[in-house]
C-alpha cells in the first residue's frame, strides 16, 4: 500500500480536490498531517476518505507522526498545494517494481510568473 501524506495548515477546502486520484486507488491511503485548519477543509479531505491526524509543533514533527501512523509500506509525501501527476501512484509502483528505492516527481508551476520558473 502507498500512503500519501499531506501536511496541512491554513489550506482552503479546494485543496482536497488535488488528491481525488488517491481516493480512487484501492491500494493507497491519504493521510493528512493537520496543523490547524478550517473545519470545511478537513471535511473536504474526510470526504475523500483521508485519515486526519491533528498535531502540534512543526510540520516536520507532524509529518513524522503521520509516517508512524501510516499503514502503507511506501510513503509518498506531497505538499497540499501540489497536484500529483496523472498516473502518479502507478508510476511509483512501476519504479518500485524496477528496484528503485527512492524518487521524486518533476516540479512545474501553473503560474506564468517568471519568478516561479
Amino acid at each position: 500500500m502507498i500512503s500519501v501524506i499531506v501536511p496541512l495548515r491554513g489550506e482552503a477546502p479546494g485543496a482536497a480536490a488535488r488528491f481525488s486520484s488517491v481516493a480512487g486507488d484501492h491500494d493507497a491511503e491519504l493521510v493528512v498531517a493537520d496543523g490547524g485548519n478550517d473545519p470545511a477543509t478537513l471535511e473536504a479531505f474526510r470526504a475523500l476518505g483521508a485519515l486526519i491526524l491533528p498535531g502540534e509543533g512543526s510540520r516536520g514533527a507532524r509529518l513524522a507522526d503521520a509516517a508512524r501512523q501510516a499503514r502503507g509500506d511506501v510513503l509518498l509525501f506531497l505538499h497540499s498545494d501540489s497536484r500529483p501527476p496523472d498516473g502518479a501512484l502507478a508510476a511509483v509502483r512501476r519504479a518500485l517494481a524496477e528496484g528503485t528505492a527512492a524518487g521524486a516527481f518533476s516540479l512545474a508551476y501553473e503560474s506564468p510568473n517568471a519568478r516561479l520558473r
